[in-house]
């Protein structure tokens, strides 16, 4: 059995977690921001920065807890982790709403094109 006071513990990614969350959120804004150059590419992208954020920001968060895992970043993986939430709901509700503003386009112009000479 190995002394409690003798082992080693895991280095935090509180950076890494906090990064991803503040990445993702910033592509997300900009992505709102250059919709009509490239509609879906920026909240994707920002979605999987975010999930991954999110999911790393988890698994530190229990490791800390459990004490197998450095617990000097506890507060950076913590906001990490909510700038990631924060920006997988954002993104959900921009992909939401592009995806009905793709599908009112598409009826708009079915619409009209049956209505032409």
């Amino acid at each position: 059995m190995p002394n409690p006071e003798h082992m080693v513990l895991q280095q935090h990614r509180a950076s890494v977690v906090f990064g991803l969350g503040l990445s993702s959120l910033i592509i997300n804004v900009v992505g709102c921001c250059a919709n009509q150059f490239a509609p879906f590419v920026f909240p994707v992208l920002a979605l999987v920065l975010g999930i991954l954020g999110w999911s790393f920001g988890r698994h530190d968060l229990r490791a800390m807890q459990n004490g197998s895992m450095d617990a000097s970043g506890y507060s950076t993986t913590k906001s990490g982790k909510t700038l990631s939430m924060v920006s997988v709901f954002l993104c959900l509700v921009v992909l939401a709403l592009l995806t009905l503003m793709t599908l009112g386009a598409i009826a708009a112009f079915t619409f009209f094109s049956l209505w032409a000479p």
